[in-house]
């Protein structure tokens, strides 16, 4: 699964616009509620179709992600995760860090570290649950327990981060989107516009069967401006994850260097490099109806 999500972090970030953070007066409220002294309104259904108005908006956040992904030179991201079990009816929260890099031949190096959070909610460094890198050539995934990294020789050297269910961020043409997803509005207030994407083809239909967007309508704090903030998806095994974003720095090489990529320094604290077993391709799972996922999420300030 997390490897696959190392795509799809970069796959989700890569194509927004510059930060040029501002704080907004408040926080947005959330979809679906209402601030003190304001009339309780319940959330519009979701729309099969889009009217004139609703596309002309969906193209402009295309292409605002496809245009912005062009000067992207580096990222540096950090998010809460929330993974939702339903069948050992079971939550899990942890802590992401996330860096892209482009590289002089025009790949990209990435790199996820997951962690666990201690006894007060916060993230724990000495508690490293999942690490994964991409040098552009090769796939590095560390095996935490037995201080193994196995590596992948990537068959594309001209790998783009386009798994997931949001491949079509990165960069991807709006009508290229519409090839591979079914895209609708959920709602939209002054603050987010809210996203369903349903995937049309097997290979995304394995990797997600619903996922929601809540993507911020201004620059502030966190992020630029037509950033998804909140990002939710359910697996096909029904398992949900939930993305909040808590950091966003473009164009920083303070925060991001060639070093993040590789493994160098791992290999001076003892950990074994080994090639990874081969995988045994999977099958495109079975059609199920899809599920609208619940909308929520807030802007914080600095």
């Amino acid at each position: 699964m997390y490897l696959r999500n190392i795509c799809l972090l970069c796959t989700v970030v890569v194509g927004t616009s510059s930060l040029n953070a501002q704080s907004p007066t408040q926080p947005p409220a959330q979809p679906g509620q209402t601030r003190p002294g304001t009339t309780q309104q319940q959330p519009p259904p979701v729309q099969s179709t889009m009217t004139p108005e609703q596309v002309k908006a969906l193209e402009g956040i295309l292409g605002t992600w496809e245009s912005d992904a062009k000067s992207l030179q580096s990222l540096y991201i950090t998010f809460a995760i929330t993974e939702e079990n339903p069948i050992f009816k079971s939550t899990t929260m942890s802590y992401g860090e996330a860096k892209v890099l482009r590289m002089a031949n025009g790949q990209y190096g990435l790199k996820l570290e997951i962690y666990d959070l201690d006894r007060a909610g916060k993230p724990d460094p000495t508690k490293l649950k999942r690490k994964f890198v991409c040098s552009g050539t090769w796939l590095y995934n560390f095996d935490i327990p037995t201080k193994i990294i196995y590596i992948n020789k990537l068959q594309n050297q001209n790998m783009r981060p386009d798994d997931g269910p949001f491949a079509f961020l990165f960069g991807m043409k709006a009508v290229e989107a519409r090839k591979r997803f079914d895209i609708s509005f959920v709602q939209q207030d002054d603050h987010y516009v809210w996203l369903k994407v349903t995937p049309l083809t097997a290979q995304d239909q394995r990797e997600f069967k619903v996922a929601q967007l809540g993507i911020v309508k201004y620059a502030n704090a966190i992020s630029p401006k037509d950033f998804p903030l909140k990002i939710m998806w359910r697996e096909p095994g029904e398992s949900m994850q939930t993305w909040d974003f808590k950091s966003v720095v473009r164009n920083d090489l303070n925060k991001v260097s060639m070093m993040d990529f590789t493994v160098e320094n791992e290999k001076r604290q003892g950990w074994q490099i080994k090639e990874a077993p081969a995988q045994s391709s999977q099958q495109p799972p079975t059609g199920q109806p899809n599920q609208v996922l619940p909308t929520g999420g807030s802007v914080p300030r600095k």
